[in-house]
């Protein structure tokens, strides 16, 4: 396919096909968003397996909310070229078992993530003040969680409390829910937070929130730093890279995440 060049001062799409590495499969799921399939290749020589159609609306844009080792799951969100976010699915990579759930159809749907421990994607929103909860493990239900403005475009989730991060460059705020009462708890405000920065990452080994300030589509401004939040102690720190961090890597195994430029250099960060 080919698109024309235009003005790109808006949202950036996420890519329309995804490729997940399914390590304890040993191979490599690719999904391509233009014709809605699905393809499962030999992790070891690259050679195709198997191809399947989804029964997902094709075209738009299409998110990775996260993929689920233990079940073999994908779990992607579907947006409309209009912009409006209309389905949810948990596709079983292995079997062909797929969950399809509709949705409200909000428009613009950004920072979507995956709760493994909850089995549920959690579906923050550019233009509403409010998040969707699409929990597969009861029942493939939909939730909605009102917070106080728009512009959520980065989330995180800390897994072992039950708590969802929500970065947003409306009053530049990180939104705290929790997920087991499913309301917001509190705001830290004065973040500096600019649009659109989308990543954000949570280390359960320090308690602590990474962010890139200044990575934004609109102001074309740039920073050199993460941003290190303490969400408890409402503190912040920063780690200096000297290049504009565009992409933050959770590494789960190393206690780290991997900080990506727009180019060809990443760093290893602890704290």
């Amino acid at each position: 396919t080919r698109e024309d060049l235009i003005n790109l001062n808006a949202t950036p799409p996420p890519p329309i096909r995804k490729v997940v590495a399914a390590s304890e499969l040993n191979r490599v799921i690719a999904v391509d968003g233009f014709t809605s399939m699905l393809f499962l290749f030999d992790g070891g020589n690259g050679k195709l397996l198997s191809s399947r159609p989804l029964a997902l609306t094709s075209g738009g844009r299409w998110h990775l909310a996260g993929y689920d080792e233990r079940g073999h799951d994908l779990h992607l969100v579907v947006e409309t070229a209009a912009r409006k976010v209309i389905e949810a699915a948990k596709i079983d990579v292995l079997t062909g078992t797929d969950v399809i759930v509709p949705l409200p159809q909000l428009t613009e749907g950004v920072g979507i993530v995956y709760n493994p421990a909850r089995d549920e994607i959690y579906i923050p929103y550019d233009n509403h003040p409010t998040v969707h909860v699409v929990d597969f493990g009861k029942g493939n239900s939909v939730h909605e969680i009102k917070i106080p403005a728009y512009g959520n475009d980065g989330s995180a989730v800390d897994a072992g409390n039950s708590l969802l991060y929500i970065a947003s460059w409306a009053h530049g705020e990180v939104d705290i829910v929790d997920l087991e009462e499913r309301k917001l708890v509190k705001r830290i405000t004065g973040l500096g937070i600019i649009p659109h920065m989308f990543t954000l990452v949570f280390n359960p080994n320090s308690n602590l929130l990474y962010f890139p300030k200044g990575a934004s589509a609109v102001n074309g401004a740039f920073g050199a730093a993460v941003t290190a939040l303490d969400p408890v102690k409402e503190e912040t720190k920063k780690v200096y890279t000297g290049w504009a961090p565009i992409d933050l890597v959770e590494v789960p195994s190393r206690g780290s995440f991997l900080v990506f430029n727009s180019e060809d250099q990443f760093a290893e960060v602890r704290m």
